[in-house]
């Protein structure tokens, strides 16, 4: 076992680390990132709004297919229209404002699955 001293948010924790063989180290990164690609591919992902505003447009509908990066909505806020993407692609779940609706920073606009 390896000490080290790791600091988070300007608070200071002592780890211990095991050494491992390389070929084990080699395996566990391997599982790791099937762990990763399988946590991606069933990820249900909640769009939520980056500040308070007003939804103008709702460009989806559920269980509509989305590509990564596709626009489906619009916000406005502070006099300006803020366009609302998905991260990944998937299918609209849930939509959970109508247009005209008030939002709050955080608010959970739609979900994708």
């Amino acid at each position: 076992m390896r000490k080290f001293k790791v600091k988070v948010n300007n608070k200071e924790y002592l780890v211990e680390v095991e050494e491992v063989e390389r070929r084990e180290a080699e395996n566990f990164e391997e599982q790791e990132i099937k762990n990763e690609e399988h946590e991606k591919s069933n990820a249900r992902t909640e769009i939520t709004s980056p500040l308070a505003g007003v939804v103008n447009q709702v460009l989806v509908a559920e269980g509509q297919q989305v590509k990564s990066n596709e626009l489906i909505m619009i916000l406005e806020a502070m006099k300006m229209e803020h366009e609302i993407r998905v991260d990944n692609e998937g299918v609209i779940e849930a939509i959970n404002i109508v247009e005209g609706a008030t939002v709050e920073a955080g608010d959970i606009l739609v979900v994708v699955e």
